[in-house]
């Protein structure tokens, strides 16, 4: 059989052009669909900064090790494969977007020299599980794989894949980052201490699951806090705060009469809290007032700021005088 010399040319060249790729096995980044792991058949490298390098294992652990900041994230193609990252000691930085996508990354484990994290390096890693940190790192750290950064003032991420309904942020973090909390599916439970004073933009993005938010404080403070826009799975969640009742103490020093969580303007007189009847005008309790107050008909003779029951003797108001006893 004869065969046309251009159609054989043809031929020998694409298969020539097959030849040239690498026997490792790779796929596109993430197009927003779940994906198997997908093994390779030897390990494959290349350098991510000046001093850097990196190696994917067919274990699936990505190691980045040398000295200096990451400046380049050259392993996107291989997204499918990467189940693990490991930051070795040296390492001082995360490059933007490193990881995103990588949806069977399961965990990350960074070194002591990691101080900077670039933008959104693990959104939409919705398989990963935990965060670990070296105990030596001055910058980041984890709780039960949380991962916080600034000595623990503030959440950086949240692991999608964390399986718990509830979570507790702990008191002293005063920042939620952005996409700290992107995609966690699993979560249907918040509570927010007092001290957070800012929530970035979309840092409870894509939490479909949520329904409450316990806030450790009155609606007053919830209302004082920065809150930025993508975040609809928290404002749209039935938030629980404190409702003050009784005398409540401000950061200034003033107390107030609250009931029901509203500020009594209107009220003068009497209040009994915490065993004690207290005087109170305008809704604040006046510790200066000296003289009598009446309350359901009968009169009581008050000084610093409530009830003075040992008190028997002549009392001047109003320009007359009364005998109290008791």
């Amino acid at each position: 059989m004869k065969v046309c010399k251009p159609i054989l040319s043809i031929l020998l060249t694409l298969c020539l052009v097959v030849s040239l790729f690498p026997t490792a096995a790779f796929a596109a980044e993430s197009d927003g669909t779940d994906a198997a792991p997908f093994a390779l058949t030897q390990p494959v490298s290349g350098n991510c900064g000046s001093n850097l390098t990196w190696e994917i294992y067919n274990t699936g652990t990505l190691t980045i090790r040398g000295n200096g900041d990451m400046t380049a994230a050259p392993w996107h193609q291989y997204w499918q494969s990467i189940t693990s990252v490991e930051v070795e000691s040296g390492v001082t930085s995360v490059y933007s977007f490193a990881f995103r996508g990588f949806q069977n990354l399961k965990t990350v484990t960074l070194s002591d020299t990691v101080t900077h994290m670039g933008s959104d390096p693990f959104s939409g890693c919705s398989a990963l599980t935990a965060f670990a940190v070296d105990s030596g790192n001055r910058v980041f750290s984890t709780i039960d794989g949380v991962l916080y950064a600034l000595e623990g003032r503030a959440l950086f991420r949240y692991p999608a894949a964390k399986t718990d309904s509830t979570f507790t942020i702990p008191d002293g973090v005063t920042i939620l980052y952005s996409s700290s909390f992107n995609g966690c599916s699993y979560l249907t439970t918040l509570n927010i201490p007092k001290s957070v004073v800012t929530i970035e933009s979309a840092a409870l993005y894509g939490c479909s699951a949520l329904t409450d938010v316990y806030y450790d404080g009155t609606q007053e403070d919830w209302d004082a806090i920065s809150i930025g826009y993508n975040n609809d799975s928290l404002t749209n969640a039935e938030l629980h705060v404190i409702v003050l009742n009784g005398l409540v103490e401000d950061s200034n020093g003033n107390v107030w009469y609250y009931v029901d969580g509203v500020i009594q303007y209107h009220y003068t007189g009497l209040v009994y809290f915490n065993e004690i009847y207290y005087y109170v005008e305008n809704g604040a309790l006046n510790t200066a007032f000296v003289g009598l107050v009446e309350c359901l008909g009968a009169w009581y003779y008050v000084e610093g700021g409530q009830v003075n029951w040992s008190f028997t003797g002549l009392v001047e108001f109003g320009g007359s005088w009364f005998y109290v006893v008791n």
